[in-house]
């Protein structure tokens, strides 16, 4: 066997927050939730470089240092934040160790959801049930991350109860087909309900026109940089402090 190559080196890592913000959008808009993105350094390249993301060893270390990095935040303030995790680490038994440390110091779990992201094999579905099943027991919020843009993502939603799906933006809900799966989407998430219903939170929302889109699918939850762009704090962009949302006839 060659010689493996060492995990690309992680030279800096800080957390930014963007906001998902829940129906009603006009008036005086609810944040479901803070979404904690990385940002890193690597090699001089500020971002999160694909060699990082591409390595399982790497991203494993962005995973659960953006959870220990998250931990201070949930303590210390009354929002709810979402944390990446990617199927690789999620599988690893040290990220659930670090979660049971975390909430043994103090964070309450109902603070906290954990967001698959869906890139992962169909052969490691059934112990990613597990591992979701596990986050359940421990009473942590669950979303599934860019549902439509994987396979493997279809058929996990259909395995576990979700808290959250959050529909990736390239699911085009303008096309006859994308609405009809879109509407087959909100549907089912009010028929499960209130036992196994599940928020939709729809992604990628960048201008007045796409929102005021959302708002007549009377989508749960929107997140996009119309309505506020990643910041190195949890504070309310004012954008969000007085959306005006125009009727859009579907």
């Amino acid at each position: 066997m060659g010689d493996q190559q060492p995990a690309p080196a992680l030279d800096s890592h800080h957390l930014v927050f963007q906001p998902i913000i829940a129906r009603p959008f006009a008036g005086t808009p609810r944040i479901e939730y803070w979404e904690v993105l990385s940002r890193c350094i690597d090699a001089g390249i500020s971002g999160v470089p694909q060699a990082l993301l591409q390595d399982p060893q790497a991203t494993g270390r962005i995973d659960r240092a953006t959870l220990e990095k998250v931990a201070p935040w949930a303590r210390e303030n009354d929002g709810r934040f979402g944390v990446n995790v990617a199927a690789s680490t999620l599988l690893e038994p040290l990220y659930l160790r670090q979660l049971d440390r975390l909430l043994e110091q103090g964070v309450d779990p109902r603070k906290l959801v954990i967001e698959l992201t869906e890139t992962f094999d169909l052969d490691r579905i059934p112990p990613l049930v597990d591992a979701l099943e596990a986050l359940r027991e421990r009473r942590v919020g669950v979303a599934l991350d860019d549902f439509g843009t994987g396979g493997a993502g279809l058929s996990i939603f259909t395995l576990f109860d979700f808290d959250y799906v959050k529909v990736s933006p390239w699911v085009d809900t303008t096309t006859s087909r994308g609405r009809a799966m879109f509407e087959a989407l909100m549907a089912m998430s009010t028929d499960l309900a209130p036992r196994h219903g599940f928020q939709i939170i729809l992604e990628g929302v960048e201008d007045a026109d796409m929102l005021a889109h959302a708002d007549a699918f009377q989508v749960h939850c929107v997140q996009g940089f119309h309505l506020g762009r990643p910041s190195l704090h949890p504070k309310v962009p004012a954008a969000i402090e007085s959306l005006d949302v125009a009727p859009v006839w579907l």
